[in-house]
């Protein structure tokens, strides 16, 4: 009984959650309108980035999918408990079983490939900007994500703003001359525009001075993560020990099951 109901709070909150995730996502796709509104009344300007329809519509998939996983998982996990079903603890347990599997071979390929990911991590990075990084008047998920990154680690593309000669998006459309994104600049706050340059002539003339354009987001990355390995490690080990205990326990429940219904 107290596996039975450990396991079904712990999975309540993961449906609940998963619910609650996939009820956003449906209403940013089929209701963009109201969470323009919303953004624009609230005093936080950081939120306007967000207020274009594509960028919109592409977080609301993300959150429908996101929130659709999370939401079976939690269902099975649930459901299955509550209802002492083999066939959904069965599901959840191998589920479960399979991510930590999956979290322990990455863990371990990461660690003895390491230069071959910190490669491939780089190349992903420079690849999204070649590919998919555009101007703030054309934005997507991707150049969102690329401001908001630039803008709060000080640094300017994934190696450094010569990154942003080869986007593809960026260099079609961004004004004559231009040769960073005003996200790789040293910014003031300004209340019309979150990223507005302290020196207008960041965006044309770059220096140490006025942007962070020699510096590479992939280097800010890893200087971060190693600042809060212990942090990472931690979370990692929790993770990964979460994901074990339930599937234990899930297997278990159906076991006790089994003998309960022989012993019937």
């Amino acid at each position: 009984m107290c596996i039975k109901y450990l396991l079904c709070l712990f999975n309540l909150i993961f449906f609940l959650a998963g619910a609650a995730v996939l009820a956003v996502g449906i209403w940013l796709s089929v209701d963009k309108t109201s969470f323009t509104m919303l953004t624009n009344l609230s005093q936080d300007d950081s939120l306007a980035q967000f207020n274009d329809p594509s960028v919109i519509e592409q977080g609301a998939y993300i959150l429908i999918a996101a929130g659709a996983l999370i939401f079976i998982i939690g269902f099975l996990g649930c459901c299955g408990s509550l209802k002492e079903s083999r066939l959904m603890l069965g599901l959840y347990g191998g589920l479960m079983l399979i991510v930590f599997l999956m979290f322990i071979a990455a863990a371990i390929l990461v660690t003895v490939y390491k230069h071959e990911t910190e490669r491939g991590l780089k190349s992903f990075l420079k690849f999204t900007i070649d590919k998919w990084y555009s101007t703030k008047d054309k934005p997507n998920t991707i150049t969102v994500s690329w401001n908001v990154a630039m803008a709060q680690l000080s640094c300017c593309g994934a190696n450094n703003y010569t990154d942003f000669r080869t986007a593809e998006k960026w260099t079609a459309s961004r004004p004559a001359g231009q040769l960073v994104p005003a996200a790789c600049c040293q910014l003031q706050i300004s209340s019309s525009n979150m990223y507005e340059p302290r020196d207008p002539e960041c965006l044309t003339k770059p220096s140490a001075g006025n942007s962070f354009y020699l510096v590479g987001c992939y280097h800010a990355i890893k200087r971060h993560a190693v600042e809060n390995v212990n942090i990472f490690i931690g979370a990692c080990v929790a993770f990964g020990a979460m994901l074990l205990i339930v599937a234990i326990l899930s297997f278990c429940l159906c076991k006790m099951i089994d003998l309960r219904e022989d012993k019937w």
